[in-house]
Parts: structure tokens; C-alpha cells; sequence
């Protein structure tokens, strides 16, 4: 059975998850941005793009990410 919009941006997040560990983080970035254009709600899509930064010294951006997903999280988003 083909994927829902939901189960697809899961499994996109988990995707960037595993190049992250891998340490293909310039992949991982890139896949959880996409993640997050398909569906800009999941709080973990941002924690694990947040860490892709934070690794890879763009802390800036690191933070940013973090703030977003703390925003969303008030928001009452999972």
C-alpha cells in the first residue's frame, strides 16, 4: 500500500536520522528540509535538522531550528 502524506514525512525524517549517524550530514540537511516542506509540523523533523547544524558548526541556524520546533511545541504540534 502506498504511504500517506504523514507516513511519507516520517519516513523521510527517518531517512535524514540515518545519513545524519552515518555522518552524511549535507544529505541529511537536505532531506529533512524536504521533511519539512511536505509537512512543517513534526516537532522531531526539527530536533534532528537542528543537530545537522549543530554538527556541522552552523549554530546560528542550529538554534534557529531548535526555536522553531520549542514554538511549535506551544503551539500544542507533535
Amino acid at each position: 500500500a502506498a504511504l500517506g502524506a504523514a507516513e511519507f514525512v516520517a519516513a523521510k525524517t527517518g531517512i535524514g536520522i540515518v545519513l545524519s549517524r552515518r555522518g552524511e550530514l549535507k544529505k541529511a540537511e537536505r532531506v529533512l528540509k524536504e521533511a519539512l516542506v511536505l509537512n512543517p509540523n513534526p516537532l522531531r523533523t526539527d530536533y534532528e535538522l537542528g543537530r545537522v547544524y549543530q554538527q556541522l558548526g552552523e549554530f546560528d541556524k542550529a538554534i534557529a531550528q531548535f526555536k522553531q520546533g520549542i514554538e511549535k511545541s506551544r503551539q500544542g504540534r507533535k
